[in-house]
C-alpha cells in the first residue's frame, strides 16, 4: 500500500510540474517554412513517411536537420495539423505554443490585419504544459486581452 502511494505522488508531482503559465503579447511571424497547417493527406502522408526513413544523424544541414526534427516532435505528440500562436513574453523571448482546435477557435479573430488596422494588440495568458524543452501545448485560456498598441511581428 506504502509503494502505491509513494508512487501515485511522484506521478502527481511530476505531472504538475509540467504545467505551467505563459503571458505575453501574441506575435506573428508572416513566412513559416516547416508548418504543415494547410497540407493535404497525400503532403501529410509524405511527411510521415520521410519522418520515418530519416537517420537524423546522417544529416548535414543545420537548419534541415533542425526542421525535420521539430516535424518527428509533431508527428510524436500528434500536433502535426495542430493550430499555434506565437507569443512575445520578452524582448527577444518568442514562445511557440500548439493550440487545440478549440481554443484556436477563440484567438484567430485576432488576425494581424485586425489589429494593425485598429491599433491594437492582443494580451495573452495561457495555462501551458512543456512536453519537450521549450515546446508547448495548451488548451486553456486565462486572459485574454485586446489593448492599445503595437501589434509585434517578423516577415
Amino acid at each position: 500500500m506504502k509503494k502505491i502511494f509513494i508512487t501515485l505522488s511522484v506521478f502527481l508531482i511530476l505531472s504538475c510540474q509540467k504545467s505551467q503559465t505563459i503571458k505575453g503579447d501574441l506575435y506573428f511571424k508572416l513566412v513559416n517554412l516547416i508548418s504543415p497547417l494547410g497540407f493535404n493527406e497525400a503532403e501529410i502522408s509524405g511527411i510521415k513517411k520521410t519522418l520515418d526513413t530519416i537517420d537524423f544523424n546522417k544529416v548535414k544541414d543545420v537548419n534541415l536537420k533542425g526542421m525535420y526534427q521539430d516535424l518527428e516532435k509533431l508527428q510524436k505528440h500528434k500536433l502535426l495539423l495542430s493550430p499555434y500562436i506565437r507569443i512575445k513574453v520578452a524582448e527577444k523571448d518568442i514562445k511557440m505554443i500548439y493550440l487545440s482546435k478549440e481554443l484556436n477557435k477563440k484567438i484567430e479573430k485576432y488576425s494581424l490585419n485586425y489589429l494593425t488596422n485598429n491599433k491594437t494588440k492582443l494580451q495573452v495568458e495561457l495555462k501551458v504544459k512543456e512536453l519537450e524543452k521549450d515546446f508547448y501545448y495548451s488548451d486553456e485560456i486565462l486572459n485574454l486581452k485586446e489593448v492599445k498598441g503595437q501589434t509585434y511581428f517578423e516577415k
